[in-house]
């Protein structure tokens, strides 16, 4: 703890670390350290590196997919310059999106091929909304959710699997992630994807 060097009372010198003044026995008021500030975000899983306080955000890919037992999970790879973020996209938010992207199409007086148009771009309307909120508030969202340093990544490959089904196996210096990117626009979405993190990464993207 700091103290003055000299005492309040008296202005006589004061020894390092006295608690009482040596000519009028004033007792010596020390100064709390001020509080240490938390990390702005928690160290994740991927290398455990603390998150940045804020930081841009370059581009988004949406709907990676990852197989979890007998089913799926649903993923939205936020890209920034330092780090990929993965936010777990659950059921019950990709159905609420869904249910307001037809309900704002059916009070725009779309009919009902409209609406069906409308909630299928779904993923857009998620995509919007990770725009705008800072990415540790996307971190916090999910238990789920973690990031990977990007001077962790080794390699990333696409490989096609299917004509609507394509892989992306990320090589880490921790371990590898696989995810399936496919469905709704998936030739398209592939493209983007894959321009997007080389324009990041470069050439660790094959």
């Amino acid at each position: 703890m700091n103290q003055s060097n000299f005492c309040e009372q008296c202005g006589a010198p004061l020894k390092p670390m006295a608690q009482f003044c040596g000519k009028c026995g004033h007792q010596v008021i020390t100064a709390a350290p001020p509080p240490s500030s938390p990390p702005s975000a928690q160290a994740l899983n991927a290398g455990g590196v603390t998150a940045p306080e804020s930081e841009p955000i370059i581009g988004i890919i949406r709907g990676l997919e990852r197989v979890k037992g007998l089913g799926t999970e649903v993923f939205f790879l936020v890209v920034t310059p330092d780090r990929l973020v993965f936010a777990q996209i659950p059921q019950a938010m990709i159905n609420s999106t869904i249910q307001q992207a037809r309900a704002d199409a059916k009070q725009r007086g779309k009919g009902m091929f409209g609406q069906v148009a409308a909630q299928m771009e779904w993923m857009d309307i998620v995509a919007e909304r990770y725009k705008t909120i800072p990415v540790d508030e996307t971190l916090a969202e999910q238990p789920g959710n973690f990031f990977i340093p990007n001077t962790q990544i080794k390699q990333m490959v696409f490989k096609s699997i299917k004509s609507d089904r394509n892989n992306l196996l990320i090589e880490t210096q921790s371990g590898k992630y696989n995810y399936m990117l496919g469905g709704w626009k998936s030739d398209e979405r592939l493209k983007e994807a894959r321009e997007l993190l080389r324009r990041v990464l470069g050439a660790v993207v094959k």
